[in-house]
């Protein structure tokens, strides 16, 4: 037991490419605990870091761009699955599709963090298309199916399984079988986010990376035929096509600092969310902080974040672009309570975040 009260806890993670919300919520959670941070490499630079203590063990060759998706991630299995965590912590708390194969020892109490699972383990988008070779297809669905063991068995081997979102937590239950035990949302600097319109706000924003997935298209398309504006910030694969190709309502800021982030936010006449990858939705919830109102698709978490009508405007998935660009219109027609939409963003403050943390170290290191 450290100092603070705190069992003495070790997180392993299993970094992705580029600062993502998961490493922010794992670096955020190992800062409160004074605990370092146990990973097999990292691509990021250690200023991404921040003052958490990192301490990589294992190591990955280099591989060629040829098959380094699939063999990179078969590697990097084995090294977490075969590395123990040291005798000295209470308590090991793993995050990441891969850090959940690391086996703790039998005195030590076991957490793991969800933000999701092997999605195409079951056959859910984002997800590899079989290949039409008859031999590698055979080797694909053999894969798959030994992903899908592999995840029921990891997720019921955890003393307790936190979950970062009541979507993920359904789709957790549903496909492996397991019983989640807590929603302990991501930390949101909310307190930091201010609702500074003026009367005559008349641009709706999105922010994020401008990509497919993020559904920025259809966003840029819509607009084609609203007498609004929109800016588009943020930066992607999308941007230089999208921006040839938009009207004059459409402005592509490009990246912004979080000082920028925030002044958009709080100026913004509404905020869009149309993205289809959204466990959690951190920006989305960032939005609500400064007051604006969201027009949100109403898919994965964004259902259980955004009320419809009185936080902002749900609109259903769909090929046609119609039911967001009517999403769109309903929000701009609707005199909002800016100050009720601040406060509902309040249970995912990082005050909220953290005493979850506290009290499940608490009751996860209590003597039975």
């Amino acid at each position: 037991m450290s100092n603070s009260g705190i069992p003495e806890t070790a997180i392993v993670f299993k970094p992705g490419d580029g600062r993502g919300g998961a490493q922010t919520y794992v670096s955020r959670i190992a800062d409160w605990m004074d605990s370092p941070v146990h990973t097999l490499y990292t691509d990021l630079d250690s200023s991404d870091w921040g003052e958490t203590s990192v301490v990589e063990f294992g190591s990955r060759p280099s591989l060629p761009l040829v098959g380094r998706r699939a063999v990179g991630s078969f590697l990097d299995r084995l090294e977490y699955a075969f590395w123990t965590p040291p005798a000295e912590y209470d308590v090991i708390v793993s995050s990441g599709l891969v850090a959940k194969t690391v086996q703790h020892r039998p005195d030590q109490t076991r957490i793991h963090l969800a933000h999701g699972f092997h999605r195409g383990a079951f056959g859910l988008p984002p997800r590899d298309e079989f290949a039409s070779n008859r031999l590698l297809r055979f080797l694909q669905q053999t894969n798959r199916l030994s992903l899908r063991r592999s995840e029921r068995q990891d997720a019921q081997q955890m003393d307790y399984l936190i979950v970062n979102s009541e979507f993920t937590k359904s789709i957790v239950e549903h496909y492996l079988g397991a019983t989640v035990d807590r929603v302990i949302h991501p930390p949101v600097s909310v307190e930091s986010y201010e609702d500074d319109r003026p009367a005559d706000e008349d641009f709706f924003l999105f922010l994020g990376r401008v990509a497919a997935v993020k559904g920025v298209e259809q966003i840029v398309e819509a607009f084609e035929e609203l007498p609004y504006q929109l800016r588009v910030a943020g930066d992607g694969p999308l941007r230089e096509e999208l921006q040839s190709q938009s009207g004059d309502n459409v402005e592509f800021p490009g990246y912004v600092s979080e000082e920028r982030k925030r002044e958009l936010m709080g100026k913004c006449q509404g905020f869009i969310q149309n993205s289809v990858i959204e466990d959690f939705g951190i920006t989305t919830v960032e939005a609500m902080a400064s007051g604006a109102p969201v027009v949100a698709v109403n898919h994965q978490n964004n259902p259980y974040l955004v009320e419809d009508g009185d936080t902002g405007i749900l609109f259903e998935p769909s090929k046609s672009v119609e039911p967001l660009r009517e999403g769109v219109r309903a929000a701009a027609a609707t005199d909002w309570d800016h100050e009720h939409i601040q406060e509902s963003a309040t249970p995912y403050s990082e005050a909220h975040c953290r005493q979850k943390w506290k009290q499940l170290l608490a009751d996860a290191h209590e003597p039975t």
